[in-house]
């Protein structure tokens, strides 16, 4: 796969799983009295809001959209990459025949053999107190519905197939989303990296063997960033996971999370 197509792969891939991220936490805060660690917060005579999952799912011209200049979270290149690696492991349902009738456990039982069987049953067994705005968190241009098909042409005209499997592989993008979402409102989560990644992936019962796989091959990203010489003044410096976007690559969140903002258990969906 060309260089470009896979870039499109992980910022769409990455978008979704982000998205995915920010409505748990509105779950998590609509949920509970505890204290919000990413309630709007004045600093300097400024409010520094951070961003919520109303606010990134609104277009960029709505005049009611916020620019948020904290963020609760970030999710690097890498883990980009590992969300990624996981559709493309769809292509392993093509090594064996999936009937029109079959469900997504008839499916695992099939693919014993491969990955993607292990990618399903995350989805399938792993406990998650999913919340509302999560279960119905979508994807809204189907681009990773149009992904599988394209990886799996022989099933294209199987709509009951591809919509098993498409289902299946956003549960588990959930289910993923859920766990990444519980550390980062408990402060234990801030950089979604390649270590993050790869142990949540092991933690939810992925094979080792994958998991290391995955961590050995990624592709890291180096950029350009100021870093304070010795004198006080700005330098030039490299530094890893670069491309910070409401996606998000940086290794950590521009503003840390202040703890005493009450959070507002039961605010409605904005949408």
């Amino acid at each position: 796969m060309a260089s470009k197509q896979i870039k499109a792969l992980e910022k769409k891939v990455g978008d979704y799983m982000t998205k995915c991220v920010y409505s748990a936490l509105k779950d998590v805060e609509t949920s509970t009295d505890r204290d919000s660690p990413f309630a709007d917060e004045v600093r300097d005579d400024v409010t520094v809001k951070y961003q919520t999952y109303d606010n990134l799912c609104k277009a960029k011209d709505d005049e009611t959209r916020f620019e948020a200049k904290a963020k609760p979270f970030t999710f690097s290149t890498e883990a980009k990459q590992h969300s990624v690696a996981l559709l493309l492991k769809m292509i392993e349902c093509g090594e064996c025949e999936i009937k029109e009738d079959q469900t997504i456990e008839d499916i695992i039982d099939s693919l014993e053999e491969g990955y993607s069987a292990n990618i399903f049953t995350v989805g399938v067994k792993t406990p998650c107190d999913m919340g509302p705005t999560l279960t119905d968190c979508s994807d809204d241009t189907n681009y990773i519905h149009q992904q599988i098909v394209g990886l799996l042409p022989m099933y294209k005209n199987d709509f009951h197939v591809i919509a098993t499997i498409t289902k299946a592989l956003m549960r588990t993008y959930k289910v993923l989303a859920w766990n990444l979402a519980m550390g980062i409102w408990y402060g234990t989560v801030r950089a979604v990296n390649n270590k993050v990644y790869t142990a949540l992936l092991a933690s939810c019962g992925i094979p080792l063997e994958y998991c290391n796989e995955l961590y050995d091959n990624v592709r890291v990203v180096v950029r350009k960033a100021k870093v304070v010489a010795d004198d006080g003044d700005a330098a030039d410096g490299d530094a890893a996971d670069g491309d910070d976007a409401d996606g998000d690559d940086a290794d950590a969140a521009k503003v840390k999370p202040k703890a005493g903002k009450k959070a507002k258990a039961g605010k409605p969906d904005d949408k």
